[in-house]
């Protein structure tokens, strides 16, 4: 059958400092070149990461 999965996302993007992640990580914003894996189980963070480095 069919099934949807919904999750409430924020309207303020939080910064890294924020989420509290290695300074190492903000490193990664100043490449022009490379490939960012982001991984980890459902609710974790991934997309949260994921905005927080490219805004």
């Amino acid at each position: 059958g069919e099934g949807a999965a919904f999750r409430l996302i924020p309207e303020k993007i939080k910064s890294l400092s924020e989420l509290n992640l290695p300074s190492i990580i903000s490193s990664f914003t100043e490449k022009e070149k490379g490939f960012v894996l982001v991984t980890g189980p459902t609710g974790c963070g991934k997309s949260t990461t994921i905005a927080a480095l490219i805004v």
